[in-house]
């Protein structure tokens, strides 16, 4: 789905819009909470790529990390857009959603992470145990 969304962004924003979906196999058909990536893409054009006059690109990467603390899941949307500016990242209504239901479904064990992105953009990591159960979050939309 975030491929196909970059797709036409691309084309609405006439060629100001790059784009890579790095996705491992393996990774690809891990669930994620419903629309919580989409959001962090939406952001990285509506922040990022739009306010940019040259435009920019838009890297969606995934991998799993083994730590003494359990396998997890690393997701990550990284801009070269216009960057931070003078406004504080993590203010925005979509990423508090975020962060209460990874709180919600995760506790401690996942967060969302984000940071400048050198030297230009800014960089989205949602961070989950690798083995997590969204069965009770999904609806019947987001398991097509």
């Amino acid at each position: 789905m975030v491929g196909a969304y970059l797709a036409i962004m691309r084309t609405r924003l006439r060629g100001r819009l790059a784009f890579v979906v790095d996705v491992p196999a393996a990774v690809g058909g891990t669930p994620l909470p419903p629309g919580m990536l989409i959001t962090l893409v939406e952001n990285a054009i509506k922040h990022g790529i739009e306010p940019s006059p040259h435009g920019g690109s838009v890297t969606v990467a995934a991998r799993t990390d083994d730590r003494d603390d359990g396998a997890r899941l690393v997701v990550t949307v990284t801009d070269t857009g216009a960057g931070l500016g003078s406004g504080a990242p993590g203010q925005g209504i979509g990423l508090a959603n975020i962060r209460e239901r990874l709180a919600l479904l995760h506790g401690d064990r996942a967060q969302l992470e984000l940071e400048e992105n050198a030297p230009q953009g800014f960089i989205a990591r949602l961070v989950l145990p690798a083995a997590h159960d969204l069965s009770t979050f999904a609806s019947p939309e987001s398991t097509r």
